[in-house]
């Protein structure tokens, strides 16, 4: 791999904090993985995503792996760098228990949030699709006021449509003829919400995060995708529906 740290340079990468030494600047890419191993599990503010386990018997915690050309991973580090190294150095990686976002807690200390007036003329279709499914009725809710502010005409860039932000594969995969109709659109968002759901074993932020990102960037990352978008999406539904979930006077 590369070259050892000397002790000395070790001492100053840890005075500066683990930030500075991901960067991928200086002593980091002269630093053994051994030694910024330990580094890293020696960090307070260390968090939990996944090891990669070397043949050495080193291990370091990472947040995703990708596997590069020329028979290299890049192992994508916890914060902000990157560490790119042989594959036939590593042994095998390891998942830690994955613990989803909370919901805001302070969101969750205020009044209960109710649905928007506009909202009113889908509450039934909105039932209908709860019972179909078995999913909470503020959960769909909040889930179409998130995609669409219940817009019945609505486009994403991507060309997502409808209620639920359908793309014509996935509308066509669920049988759905029209799909601006909002009966079709909502109980079959419904229904793909509950595969995932079912898929993800019933994480709700896991689920969520595939509604907005797609089950594939999921599973590939192990876990919500570190994209802005679909982090604030998750932590916007799951902290909305728990204000709403005891609420369903309105529907």
């Amino acid at each position: 791999m590369v070259d050892t740290c000397s002790a000395e340079k070790i001492s100053k990468m840890r005075k500066f904090g683990l930030k500075f030494l991901f960067r991928g600047h200086g002593p980091l890419r002269r630093c053994s993985i051994p030694l910024l191993a330990a580094c890293l599990l020696l960090s307070p503010g260390a968090l939990r995503a996944e090891y990669v386990v070397f043949k050495n018997g080193s291990q370091l915690q990472i947040s995703f792996h990708l596997l590069e050309a020329d028979n290299k991973v890049k192992l994508i580090l916890k914060s902000e760098g990157f560490a790119v190294v042989e594959a036939s150095s590593i042994e095998k990686f390891e998942q830690e228990d994955y613990v989803p976002p909370q919901p805001d807690m302070k969101a969750l200390q205020l009044p209960p949030l109710p649905l928007p007036s506009y909202a009113a003329p889908y509450h039934k279709l909105i039932v209908e699709a709860s019972k179909s499914t078995g999913l909470h009725e503020m959960l769909i809710a909040t889930v179409i006021e998130a995609e669409s502010n219940f817009d019945r005409y609505a486009v994403s860039r991507k060309g997502a449509r409808g209620l639920m932000q359908l793309t014509p594969q996935t509308a066509s995969d669920l049988g759905v003829h029209s799909i601006y109709d909002p009966k079709e659109n909502i109980l079959a968002g419904a229904r793909y919400l509950r595969d995932l759901l079912t898929q993800f074993k019933n994480d709700l932020s896991l689920a969520l995060a595939a509604y907005n990102a797609g089950p594939d960037k999921v599973l590939s990352y192990r876990g919500i995708p570190p994209f802005r978008e679909t982090q604030d999406y998750v932590r916007k539904v799951v902290s909305r529906f728990a204000r709403r979930r005891e609420n369903t006077a309105g529907l």
